[in-house]
């Protein structure tokens, strides 16, 4: 598949290097020069790209940790990984596996570095280390009784934005998804729903403190009679404060998508609903002294000026929180 991809791509580029090289002649002609001459070297060989899933990685004492190298370029690809900047020897493969994490593993970083005649590309993964098991929330199934409605926002305030959830038995990831109607008057507007799962209290004062966490959910644009970005993202409550990752957003298209953010740290959450944060305090705090957290997601719909009134149907399915503890 990789070959197929860069014939393709260089198929292309020959492509817009002949338009250009035209459209280069007309030019100099048109303005009464003679042609130009022609220097294409159209076999270049195109340097490589990679990527490493995941980029963030927790495990479990004793577990297994594997990163994978995604790498695109002219072939031969030569693949080397190192941890924290060290050859790793004999590893280059796409793929590392390091069994048995321990202690000492916990914060390592893995690099794999891609080579080949025109250059090299570098990508790096965190690897973090838990002496718990974690412990995990999920939801495919989205009983209305299981979910809270938290506080709806909207951006500008908007006057008759509303919303309306049902629970669809198929259709879903896997049937049964979370269905939400959001309804919005004509733009600029916007409106949010946070809402909470119910079963995904966690007490860092009886189950530890909290490292870090991994979240997962997908969603579905099911219909629209009206132009917007819609989005969801994964929240936590926290004595009346409702918090989301920075980096942790799923922009949804018709069809099912699927995010995966791992490895999100106390410091990547930003306040998104409820009272300020009091300056110099841990908010939110994931220590052994911190109040119960619960977990659920945003979802939510701006469309902008000129935009119609109108409604977005939104499919939410396959939500699932894991805690890493210390």
């Amino acid at each position: 598949m990789i070959a197929e991809s860069m014939l393709i791509s260089r198929t292309w580029r020959r492509l817009a290097s002949a338009v250009v090289a035209v459209l280069g002649i007309v030019a100099i002609v048109g303005s009464g020069g003679g042609f130009p001459p022609m220097d294409f070297d159209f076999d270049d060989p195109w340097p490589p790209s990679v990527s490493v899933e995941p980029a963030e990685l927790a495990v479990q004492a004793g577990g297994t940790a594997v990163f994978s190298a995604s790498a695109s370029g002219t072939p031969p690809l030569r693949y080397q990984w190192r941890r924290d900047g060290v050859d790793i020897a004999g590893a280059r493969t796409p793929t590392h596996t390091l069994v048995g994490a321990s202690a000492g593993d916990d914060g390592a970083q893995f690099s794999v570095v891609v080579t080949n005649e025109a250059g090299a590309s570098t990508a790096s993964a965190l690897l973090r280390v838990s002496p718990w098991p974690p412990v995990a929330t999920e939801d495919g199934d989205f009983a209305l009784a299981d979910w809270s409605v938290g506080p709806v926002l909207t951006e500008p305030a908007t006057a008759g934005a509303d919303f309306s959830v049902t629970r669809e038995a198929t259709g879903g990831v896997a049937d049964a998804f979370r269905k939400m109607t959001l309804s919005l008057p004509a733009g600029p507007a916007g409106i949010s729903v946070l809402q909470m799962s119910l079963p995904s209290s966690y007490d860092p004062a009886q189950q530890g403190s909290i490292y870090v966490v991994d979240f997962a959910l997908a969603c579905n644009r099911l219909a629209t009679t009206t132009w917007g970005e819609t989005m969801v993202r994964p929240v936590l409550e926290q004595g009346g404060r409702w918090f989301a990752p920075r980096s942790a957003a799923l922009y949804c298209a018709p069809a099912w998508m699927a995010m995966h953010q791992g490895g999100v740290t106390v410091d990547e959450f930003e306040l998104v609903a409820g009272p300020a944060c009091v300056v110099g305090a841990a908010c939110p705090d994931f220590s052994v002294d911190a109040g119960p957290v619960r977990f659920g997601l945003l979802a939510g719909v701006n469309i902008p000026a000129g935009s119609p009134a109108g409604r977005v149907e939104l499919g939410i399915d396959d939500w699932r929180v894991t805690v890493w503890r210390r």
